[in-house]
């Protein structure tokens, strides 16, 4: 889950925590709190948070990075090429497969651990294929 602390006012931030739930907090409160103590926990959800574990991304910016590195990771595994098919609907029906998974895992759907235990089975079946 992520943490965002929305832009609601003029003193408000963007903050971004992979640890825990959304919310909603004014920056001038989590300052003072940090300048108070080094740890303090979340009005809401008791969870510990710490000026290192924050940072002023979007969501958006932290869900492209997301899907950039799974992308990246999956992709290593499926490398296949449009010449490694007998027909051109082979080929668009597995880059298909791949985007599914994907989508599945950054978006944690509920089979996302089925598509990852996928990929592993996948590169362990075509080691041999899969160029690196």
């Amino acid at each position: 889950m992520y943490l965002t602390i929305l832009l609601i006012a003029k003193n408000c931030v963007s903050l971004i925590n992979t640890s825990f739930a959304l919310k909603h907090s004014c920056n001038t409160c989590v300052e003072r709190e940090l300048s108070r103590r080094k740890v303090f926990p979340c009005p809401i959800c008791d969870t510990q948070v710490k000026r290192v574990t924050l940072s002023t991304r979007t969501l958006d910016d932290v869900q492209c990075e997301k899907d950039t590195n799974w992308r990246r990771r999956v992709l290593k595994v499926y490398n296949k090429v449009e010449s490694d098919f007998v027909n051109l609907l082979d080929y668009n029906n597995y880059l298909e497969e791949v985007e599914d998974i994907i989508f599945s895992i950054v978006n944690e759907e509920p089979n996302a651990e089925e598509a990852k235990a996928k990929v592993k089975q996948y590169e362990e079946l075509h080691k041999s294929q899969i160029v690196i």
